[in-house]
Formats: structure tokens, sequence, C-alpha cells
């Protein structure tokens, strides 16, 4: 019991840290003092003030030269930004859905770890020890839980079922059950048996909620 609480919570941080990296990543795109060498995005909002006060200033005098090229700099300096802004997010959502398929991966990896090693424990108990075997199947349930929010039922001869907190198989004692991804409006989703689970991950915990 002890152990299913700390997998619970490790799905909740891991979540929660995968997130606040992805939203610390898009707040540095926005660091104040347009047009330094460390801000991408510029500082936009001072941009928009800057680009509408020089079209006061040129209202006072509209032919004035220097007045309209003050406005056309402002300009420019307000479309780069926005630009560099757009170009950075885009950046940052590739790289987003390639990391989520890394982790959809990696829970395929381990869900058929666990799914041996359910066999192997299952064909031991009760007539010889499998704590060895036990162990290394609780180490592979912790590092799922930081990946992928989990519920996990005790089955005969102290195998597992394991499902998402929402209620798609994983694993059912030897057997496991792939996620596969796929691309819908440009982002990575998440299948389970031709089914999109996507917004049900995204409430379930571990790095692919917080992605």
């Amino acid at each position: 019991m002890l152990e299913q609480r700390l997998n619970q919570q490790q799905q909740l941080a891991s979540a929660s840290g995968t997130r606040l990296t992805a939203l610390n990543d898009m707040q540095a795109l926005f660091t104040p003092d347009s047009g330094s060498s460390s801000a991408t995005a510029g500082d936009i909002g001072s941009d928009i003030t800057n680009f509408f006060d020089s079209f006061s200033s040129l209202e006072s005098d509209p032919t004035d030269n220097a007045l309209r090229q003050s406005v056309l700099s402002s300009a420019s300096t307000l479309a780069g930004d926005i630009s560099g802004a757009a170009a950075s997010l885009n950046s940052q959502s590739t790289a987003l859905n390639q990391e989520a398929s890394g982790v959809a991966s990696q829970v395929n990896s381990l869900t058929g770890a666990i799914a041996q090693l359910n066999q192997q424990i299952q064909s031991t108990s009760p007539d010889a020890d499998a704590g060895t075997l036990e162990d290394q199947r609780q180490q592979d349930l912790s590092q799922l839980s930081q990946l992928v929010g989990i519920n996990q039922v005790t089955t005969e001869n102290n195998g597992l079922s394991i499902t998402t907190t929402s209620g798609q198989l994983l694993v059912s004692e030897g057997s496991n059950y792939q996620l596969t991804t796929g691309t819908v409006n440009g982002v990575t989703d998440f299948f389970l048996g031709g089914t999109d689970i996507t917004s049900d991950l995204r409430t379930g915990g571990g790095e692919l909620a917080g992605i």
C-alpha cells in the first residue's frame, strides 16, 4: 500500500515538474529589453507602446522624415520580435512532441518488462521465493509511474494488472498493450488499441501529463 501511495505521488510530482520546465522555457522566450542578445522575443509590450508613441509623434508633424523613419523602425522591431516569438514557440512545440513520443516508447518498454516479470513471478509463486523478481518489478513500476499515471491491481499468484488512471489497460498479467502515437492537428496524440486517450492522459500524472 505504501509503495502504491509513493507511486501516486511520483506521478503528480513528475507531471508538475515536467510542466514547470516547459513553462519556464516558454517564459524565457519573452525576456524584456527588446533587441538584447539574450531576448528571443524581446519585450513585445514595450514594442507596442513604442510603436504607438511613434505614431503620436508623427501626428504632430506628418512631413518630418525623421519621425516617419521612427515609425518604420519601431514597426520593424515589433514585427521582428513577434516573428521571433512565433518561431521559438513553434520550435518548442516540436521539441515537446518529440519528447512525448520518446516517453511513449519508454512506457511500452517498461510495460513489456513488467508483463514478462509477471509471468516469471506467477510461475514461481507460491512454491518458491520470487522476492528478487518482485523487487525488479517494483523498480519498473516506480519508473513507469514517473512517465504516466497508473493504477495497479494484484491478481492471482501475485501477478499485476496495470491501467492508466482513467482505466485503459496497459498490462494484464503476462500481456502488455502498446501505446502508439500519431499527429492530430499538428500535435502528438496517444492511442491504445486504436482509441485516442490523449485527453485522459492529460489528467493522469507522469511526464506525459506534464508535456
